[in-house]
Parts: structure tokens; sequence; C-alpha cells
């Protein structure tokens, strides 16, 4: 806004210095006249007062009536109010008597008409360029402080600015990139018990290495592979004869995780089922992992905004996002 400002009042400024400019040729053309036109008058007047006396060229000067139809209009130029004189009569209509006075009198009042004309033209022109000089100041002392000052201060908050957000990014990336190889680390980890369990045949066991194994690839955004490792916990279920409940560890995580996959595949009734399950085992259970998940779960659906039909939203969303955000950090200390 500041840069706009400049360039406005740098333009505004470059208008009035060119009518500055065109008001000053005319009024030097008009000093040379009036210079010229008033030594002429002066010199009419002198042999007047040779020809008929001082007194008399006095007395016949009050007879002459006093001009009083001038007639001022003003215009604007970039918000500068400018005066325009309608022209004056500049024809000498004697108004003395021819009895007592002479040619060089007559001369006289012909010339000091026309200084008065010029003299109408010249006060016009000064007044337009005293009037522009004026605004063109406090333009220039309005430019110089948005360029000196306002425009530079701005710009150095600006850089200041830009530098803490890169700064903020960076970090974010870093921070990003570490959580990754954490979860990375962590995946590998949990595999690996997979593996293992299903190499002894530690089919219990395996469901909560699953489940965690399924949230790290959750995280990574790698949706297909977290279902198959639930599909897989549902094949060990199916070994073991029992139900998902309670027939394997890591079940509270599970349907948590399986709730927000149903939901991005838009599968709205199991995801529903799935979702009533995570919260009957955390209310029997009350353990703070599995409660845990689900928060992160809700908070997941959040993210998904207006693509949760509204009753499902409602059904399942019994509270704010910042309820959810807020007793999840506290489950972090449990």
């Amino acid at each position: 806004m500041a840069q706009s400002g400049h360039d406005l009042l740098d333009q505004k400024r470059q208008v009035l210095m060119m009518e500055l400019v065109r008001y000053i040729d005319s009024a030097k053309k008009i000093q040379e006249d009036v210079a010229k036109i008033f030594q002429d008058a002066y010199d009419a007047l002198q042999k007047a007062n040779v020809s008929l006396g001082i007194d008399t060229v006095g007395d016949i000067s009050e007879s002459i009536p006093i001009t009083t139809d001038i007639t001022v209009r003003l215009h604007s130029i970039m918000g500068v109010e400018i005066p325009d004189i309608d022209p004056l009569n500049g024809e000498a209509i004697p108004s003395y008597s021819f009895h007592g006075s002479s040619g060089a009198m007559d001369a006289a009042y012909a010339k000091f008409r026309r200084v008065m004309v010029l003299l109408a033209q010249l006060a016009e022109i000064e007044t337009s360029v005293y009037r522009l000089a004026v605004q063109i100041r406090k333009t220039h002392r309005r430019v110089n402080a948005l360029e000196k000052v306002v425009i530079p201060k701005d710009m150095a908050e600006i850089r200041f600015i830009t530098d803490v957000l890169e700064e903020s990014d960076r970090e974010d990336f870093t921070r990003m990139k570490l959580a990754q190889k954490k979860i990375k680390e962590a995946l590998a980890l949990f595999e690996n018990c997979v593996n293992i369990g299903e190499s002894v045949s530690l089919f219990r066991g395996l469901g909560l290495a699953l489940a965690k194994a399924a949230f790290c690839l959750m995280l990574l955004g790698r949706y297909k592979e977290a279902e198959v490792h639930l599909q897989r916990m549902g094949k060990i279920y199916n070994i073991m004869h029992t139900e998902w409940e309670d027939g394997l560890q890591g079940g509270g995580l599970a349907f948590s995780i399986m709730g927000v996959l149903n939901c991005r595949k838009q599968d709205w009734y199991h995801a529903g089922i799935c979702f009533n399950v995570a919260k009957r085992l955390v209310n029997e259970s009350k353990r703070p992992l599995w409660q845990a998940m689900l928060y992160w779960a809700m908070l997941e659906l959040y993210k998904m905004g207006d693509e949760l039909p509204k009753e499902f939203s409602e059904g399942l969303l019994k509270h704010p996002r910042e309820w959810y955000e807020e007793h999840l950090s506290k489950l972090k200390h449990k």
C-alpha cells in the first residue's frame, strides 16, 4: 500500500511540475509585456503631466470609474484550485470631458487600460504558480517520507517476517524429517516383531505389533499398506477362532485406525461400526493408549472437513477439535 501511495504521489508531482513549467513560461512572457507596457504608460503619463499639469491630470483621473466587474473562476488540477480570470475589456472609453484634456491624456489612459488587462493576467498566473509550488513542495515531502522512511521500514519488516517464516519452515521441515525418520525406525521395529512372532507362532502378541505398525504407516501416508496390516490381524483372529474385540492385543488401536481408513474410502457404515467398537473398548479398558488413538482418529476426521456426511459427523464428533487436542496432549504425559 505504501508503494502504491508513493507511485500515485510521484505521478501527481510530475503532473504538477508539468503544469508549473507551463505557467512559468507564460509568466515570463507576460512579465516582459508588463515591463514594456508599464514603461510606455509612464512615459505617456509624464507627457500628459507636462502638457496639462499634474493637478489637472489628477483631477481627470478622479472621474475615471473603478473597474469592479472582475470574474474569477476556479478549476482543479490534481486537487489544486487554480484561478481563471475572465478577460478584461482593454478598450479605452474616456469618461472625462474633451474640454481641458489633450491627446497625451488620451494616450496615457489607453496605455494604463492595457496595463490593467496584463496585470489581471499576471495575477492569475502568479497565483497559479504559487499554489502549484506549495502543493509540489508538500507532495515532494510526502514522496520523500515514503521513499526514505516508510517504504524502507516496511521492506525491512517484510524481510524480517519472511526470514522468520522461512526459518520456521526450515525448522518444521527438519522436525518433519526427524519425525518421519523415527516413525520409519518404529515401523521397522514393529514389523520385525511381527516377523519374529509369526516365525514362532506367537499369534496373540502379534495384534499389538500389527496395530502399531499400521499406525506408523498411517502417519507416513501409506494407507493401503496400513490396511494390509489390519487385514493380517483379521486372518490371525480367524486362526485363533476368537472375536476382534478381545481376542488379540491391540484391538482398541486397530478399530480406531480401521474407522479412519473406512472414512477415507467413504464407507460410512463400517466406519461407524469400527468407531462404536473402539469407544466401547476404551470405556471398558480405560487404557490411555487406546483412548489417545481414538482421540487421534477424531482429529483425523476433522481434517476431512466437508467430506464427512452431516449425520455421521454429528453422531460421532461429540466435542470440538480443541477438546480432542487438549485431551490428547494430556494423555501424552500418562
